[in-house]
């Protein structure tokens, strides 16, 4: 079993991720605000980022909290049908997402 220390319950959040890289004193780690707010980074790519660190996104599982969804439509992930559509499972843990991160950074 595979325990994310940094959570109390032990459950991989990007945002808590995301926030060790920021406030991390590694120099192997990039310096998050200056890759992604910069002038050469398209507006859209940085709101997604923002988006994302806020879980604002608009994935199955908020759309159903915010009753956007009809009630009888799944919330499971479209791509993986295994697993209900969070910011966390579509970015990191479907096995879907997981090819495409592998194929960019040839895992």
């Amino acid at each position: 079993m595979v325990i994310w220390t940094p959570a109390s319950d032990g459950t991989y959040m990007v945002a808590d991720a995301i926030r060790i890289m920021l406030n991390s004193g590694n120099p192997i780690c990039p310096d998050w605000p200056k890759v992604v707010w910069n002038n050469n980074v398209p507006s859209k790519t940085v709101l997604f980022h923002l988006l994302a660190l806020k879980k604002s996104i608009l994935v199955r599982n908020v759309l159903s909290r915010r009753h956007i969804l009809p009630v009888n439509q799944s919330s499971l992930c479209i791509w993986c049908l295994e697993e209900v559509e969070t910011i966390d499972h579509l970015l990191t843990h479907c096995k879907w997402s997981f090819r495409i991160w592998a194929y960019l950074f040839h895992v």
